[in-house]
């Protein structure tokens, strides 16, 4: 794994970054977003993370439904990435994550990690 790699990983025909949704989800109950992350981190990867701060923050609307996401930089503390909960995983350096098929309301995001890298 490089230093500046982002995790993603499969959900049904696109990637994703590795997380949560607050909304859908009534295991978080009063979590935090970032307590939620770190959480899911470990659920779905058996990974250790330290959440570093935000990174973007976007909205997306979709013709089902609008989403507001919160992208945060984080830091692998401990953990070999396995799959409890995900079928794969990437780690994916800046310059390639226009390789996966990520979804629309990502593109901030992706816009934001490659600017960082110039």
């Amino acid at each position: 794994m490089a230093e500046s790699s982002s995790l993603v990983a499969p959900r049904g025909s696109t990637w994703r970054a590795c997380g949560s949704s607050l909304a859908a989800s009534s295991k978080t109950g009063s979590l935090s977003p970032e307590e939620a992350l770190v959480r899911e981190c470990e659920e779905e990867c058996g990974i250790e993370v330290e959440v570093a701060g935000i990174l973007e923050v976007t909205h997306h609307r979709y013709p089902e439904k609008e989403v507001l996401l919160l992208f945060y930089r984080c830091e692998l503390r401990a953990g070999e990435v396995r799959h409890l909960q995900v079928a794969d995983h990437a780690w994916v350096a800046p310059v390639d994550l226009g390789s996966y098929p990520l979804p629309p309301a990502d593109q901030a995001v992706i816009a934001r990690i490659r600017a960082l890298e110039c």
